[in-house]
């Protein structure tokens, strides 16, 4: 997603976040905990297919295969947070340690119109794109009493969740001429940008966790145009031709996974520029060109 300015545009207040996570555990809360300045969000994921099968292994292990499986899963945010999108099926297996399911395997409701709901967890997901088809190892609620039928049509899986740390990023932009042209970039630690890894997003109005962008004696800056994207922050400055080069500073949010410990920022700006970068409460650090390593702590 991304959001422009007009041209011109001054006094931008920002609710800027990123969209990733760190893992709470599969039921170990249904709403956003603050810690500092590291909020959790959790991500609820849903996948449809048109039919699944269910094949006993063991006590109340069973084999699930769902086929014609969709190929984007969709996912929304717990309260208070209010956003949602979706992702390829193939990335959200690819992401299955990485949201920290392999440790705490996520509990998740099969839905189907053959017969009542069951409440599962989800274990060792097994996608193949070419044949839609999507298996898990699931292990039946030993307090829902319940048994899976062996044939599903029209199935819906509701998985829960995957929680995404929220950490607090300040930016320090120093000695921008008018016009300057600067784009942060964020990447993981080998400086290639991968949004399952970390990434920006705007947030609703209604989202506790803010940003604001100032100059140096506390008054509006203006832009020329202003975006953000899932890895980048770009933006031109506004500054009218003439005046001193500008200093200001810009208050931003990232999301990653819960094994995710390094995330790396780069930029490109105009000779001269500078960029200072702090994430939480650690001492900030001067970005440049080629990645610039920053530790997230839990």
């Amino acid at each position: 997603m991304s959001y422009v300015t007009s041209r011109s545009v001054s006094g931008l207040t920002l609710a800027l976040c990123l969209v990733g996570s760190t893992l709470l555990g599969a039921s170990s809360s249904s709403a956003s905990e603050a810690r500092g300045d590291v909020t959790v969000a959790p991500r609820l994921f849903v996948q449809d297919a048109q039919a699944a099968t269910a094949e006993r292994k063991r006590g109340k292990r069973w084999k699930i295969t769902l086929t014609g499986i969709d190929p984007m899963t969709q996912w929304f945010t717990d309260r208070p947070e209010r956003d949602a999108g979706r992702q390829s099926t193939q990335s959200f297996v690819d992401e299955w340690d990485a949201y920290g399911f392999t440790v705490d395997p996520p509990n998740a409701v099969i839905q189907h119109e053959d017969a009542d709901a069951v409440a599962v967890e989800l274990k060792n997901p097994r996608y193949n794109a070419e044949n839609a088809t999507l298996t898990y190892t699931a292990i039946i609620d030993p307090g829902s009493g319940k048994r899976l039928a062996r044939k599903m049509t029209s199935v819906s899986l509701f998985i829960d969740d995957a929680g995404l740390v929220t950490t607090q990023l300040n930016l320090s932009f120093n000695y921008l001429a008018p016009e300057s042209r600067v784009t942060v970039r964020l990447t993981n630690d080998q400086g290639a940008p991968n949004p399952s890894y970390a990434s920006f997003y705007i947030s609703g109005p209604d989202t506790p966790s803010g940003g604001n962008v100032i100059d140096a004696e506390g008054g509006a800056v203006s832009f020329a145009s202003f975006m953000i994207s899932p890895t980048d922050i770009s933006f031109e400055t506004g500054f009218p031709t003439g005046d001193e080069p500008g200093n200001f500073t810009m208050s931003v949010f990232i999301q990653t996974p819960p094994t995710v410990s390094v995330v790396a920022l780069q930029v490109s700006a105009p000779a001269g520029a500078e960029v200072q970068a702090a994430l939480a409460d650690q001492q900030p650090q001067v970005v440049n060109a080629t990645p610039t390593l920053f530790s997230l702590t839990r």
